[in-house]
C-alpha cells in the first residue's frame, strides 16, 4: 500500500455535507486532463481540497492526479477521496459531481 504523503483538509462529515463536488482541469497533457483541482461547495462557499492518496506534491505539484484510460477521471478521483476519508461507495453522493 502507497503511503499517502499528505493528510486530506477536509473530514469525512464536510464531504458528505457538501452541496457539490467540482473539479476543475489543472494540466492538459496530451492524454487528457490528468491533473485536477478539487472544490466543495457548501452555502455558495468553496474549499479547496488537498491531500490523500491523490494528491502529488512532486513534478505536477499541486493538483489531484489521474492518468488511466477508459474512466471517468473526475469521478475516479472522487470515489478515491472518499475512500481515504474511509467512506463505502454508497455514502458519495455521485449525483454531486460537476466537471467544470
Amino acid at each position: 500500500m502507497r503511503k499517502i504523503k499528505r493528510d486530506l483538509n477536509i473530514t469525512a462529515k464536510e464531504f458528505k455535507e457538501a452541496d457539490k463536488y467540482i473539479f476543475t482541469a489543472g494540466k492538459i497533457t496530451r492524454n487528457g486532463i490528468t491533473c485536477w483541482n478539487f472544490y466543495l461547495l457548501k452555502n455558495g462557499e468553496f474549499k479547496r481540497v488537498i491531500g490523500g492518496e491523490t494528491w502529488r506534491e512532486k513534478g505536477l505539484e499541486g493538483y489531484h492526479f489521474n492518468n488511466a484510460w477508459g474512466v471517468n477521471r473526475a469521478l475516479d478521483l472522487l470515489l478515491a477521496i472518499g475512500r481515504n476519508l474511509g467512506l463505502k461507495i454508497d455514502e458519495i453522493e455521485q449525483k454531486k459531481l460537476i466537471i467544470l
